[in-house]
């Protein structure tokens, strides 16, 4: 069967961020000392991981957590640190012109709830795509089948004519023992490489 859907990963195939994380983190912290930036940095990347698949008030936990630390007045640099975003425009524009052809594509990725609303609001996701599958709002994470159960439920679209595309494996891998048809991609190949594997899928865009 021919691909009517496509789900595009977003970290690694839409954007990738725009720097480094733990260095940003200890910019903020203000310490020289490497143990106490490392143990910053779990407890921020901690509070990331447990609200991949849920839905709750992150803000409150990150500012909690920031007064711990004595850092309360650093939670704009936080988030700014884990919205500062590099989007890969090219691939984008492939979205854009598979939906023209008349196909239907969303975002599908693991988020939180602080960075799904940044990348549908101002990164204008929510217009630029029919629709958008963050692991926070259905209750899941990749690679765990029920993320892909959840969103092709959510979506209305029939697995055998979607096709997943993401830059790790183990997704790939879990979409396809799903059922979806699923592509293993990096963004930063560009949007020359993206339309060849298409082609492979019967998907072309000339």
């Amino acid at each position: 069967m021919g691909v009517r859907t496509v789900f595009f990963d977003a970290d690694g195939v839409l954007q990738h961020a725009a720097g480094d994380w733990a260095d940003g983190f200890a910019r903020c912290l203000g310490d020289p000392e490497p143990q106490r930036q490392r143990q910053f940095t779990e407890e921020i990347l901690a509070i990331e991981a447990s609200y991949l698949s849920r839905m709750g008030n992150a803000e409150a936990t990150l500012r909690s957590l920031l007064a711990r630390w004595n850092r309360g007045d650093c939670y704009e640099q936080i988030v700014a640190v884990m919205t500062a975003i590099h989007l890969q425009s090219d691939v984008l524009d492939i979205a854009t012109a598979l939906r023209r052809r008349g196909l239907t594509c969303f975002v599908a990725s693991n988020q939180q709830p602080l960075r799904a609303r940044f990348m549908s609001e101002q990164l204008g996701f929510a217009t630029h795509f029919d629709g958008e599958l963050y692991s926070c709002n259905l209750g899941f994470a990749k690679p765990d089948r029920r993320y892909f159960e959840r969103a092709l439920s959510t979506s209305g679209a029939e697995k055998a004519t979607t096709l997943f595309i993401d830059d790790r494996a183990e997704n790939v891998a879990a979409a396809l023992d799903v059922g979806l048809q699923a592509l293993q991609f990096d963004g930063r190949r560009g949007a020359a490489a993206l339309t060849g594997h298409l082609a492979d899928f019967g998907v072309n865009l000339d």
